[in-house]
């Protein structure tokens, strides 16, 4: 099971048990819709209609894309289980999928990408320390010291000079 929160997990662990155990369709579209409801909360989106719940994760960043159809999708399944409306057994098996795709998304890949995201910009960090390292341990051309070296480096070079 994904690393959710303990009520996020009990939710889901039931609407498992509602399809796997008991083929009791419209109850597992409900709870896949609980599920739904619980993680909106623990991520922030409190109040509203869970609609106005799905969009706040929505532009918060937390789902995006295909998670929010599914997201939206879940709703209107997880309605028609809640509201004594006929769940058919793929709709109840999708909404369980599409649960799980939910939270391996939300607990599972966005704090893998997260922490992956976090030692890039460490390595980063650590090659442009290097780089800059580098460049100030590579010496200085050498100056010329003494009259005789400057006063020899402003004449052209001769033929003889060169050959000497």
């Amino acid at each position: 099971m994904v690393d959710a929160p303990y009520p996020v997990q009990r939710a889901f662990q039931e609407a498992y048990r509602c399809f796997h155990q008991a083929n009791a369709y419209s109850a597992t579209a409900t709870m896949a819709r609980r599920t739904l409801e619980l993680v909106c909360k623990d991520q922030g989106a409190t109040s509203g209609t869970l609609a106005k719940k799905i969009e706040w994760l929505q532009q918060n960043n937390k789902i995006e894309g295909r998670l929010l159809d599914w997201a939206t999708a879940l709703r209107f399944v997880g309605n028609d289980g809640a509201h004594g409306d006929a769940v058919k057994r793929q709709d109840a098996e999708d909404a369980l999928v599409f649960t799980e795709a939910l939270l391996e998304h939300i607990y599972v890949l966005t704090v893998q990408y997260e922490k992956f995201s976090e030692r890039r910009q460490r390595t980063e960090a650590r090659k442009a320390a290097r780089k800059v390292a580098a460049k100030k341990s590579v010496p200085a051309p050498a100056k010329p010291s003494g009259q005789g070296m400057a006063e020899a480096q402003d004449r052209p070079a001769t033929p003889a000079a060169v050959s000497s």
